[in-house]
């Protein structure tokens, strides 16, 4: 069976556009993404996953409504300064992303090699008919630009009827004994 990094990138490979990943850990999921994009990494040579194409200039953005869209990582990283370029394109403030419709439209104007994590858009599926014409909106560029949106929920969510034959939906399940003594010893090694 594949691990949920080892599925990840293979929806990546094929350029799959809308990846749903259901998730009791969102932070740790975009760790295992990261993780998973670093075909550097050791785990990586030993599953396989360092065949794929380097990824270090990866956009990665993430949106949550306190926030909005933000880069993930430094100030100057890919993401941050691929949604200067489509705010600016867009005509949109960046403040104003914290509106999920709004910061939907705004990644219609995403560059090549994004992938832009959800966090829990369920809250906005029932309520708001846009957010789900906007993700559905994004799956033809998105294929065509190698971009992939991410939209994270939980176990019990499901996506609106709409959208079940556009996403593909991974589960990322709880970490292992084994993954969080790595992760311990990982982090006393960096420590």
């Amino acid at each position: 069976m594949k691990s949920f990094q080892q599925l990840f990138i293979d929806a990546r490979a094929i350029s799959t556009p809308l990846v749903g990943v259901r998730t009791f850990d969102p932070t740790s999921t975009i760790r295992n993404v990261r993780k998973a994009l670093d075909a550097k990494h050791a785990d990586n040579k030993k599953a396989g996953l360092s065949d794929y194409p380097d990824t270090e200039n990866t956009a990665l953005i993430s949106w949550d409504c306190m926030h909005g869209l933000r880069g993930l990582g430094d100030v100057n990283n890919a993401g941050s300064k691929a949604i200067m370029d489509m705010s600016r394109l867009a005509g949109i403030e960046l403040a104003a992303t914290i509106d999920l419709a709004l910061a939907l439209g705004l990644l219609e104007f995403a560059p090549e090699d994004c992938i832009v994590f959800l966090h829990n858009p369920q809250l906005y599926w029932e309520t708001d008919p846009k957010v789900v014409q906007g993700i559905w909106n994004l799956r033809d560029s998105f294929k065509a630009g190698g971009n992939m949106l991410v939209p994270m929920f939980g176990s019990g969510d499901e996506l609106p009827a709409i959208l079940q034959q556009d996403v593909l939906v991974i589960d990322d399940p709880l970490t292992t004994r084994a993954e969080l003594e790595q992760i311990i010893l990982d982090t006393y090694k960096d420590a």
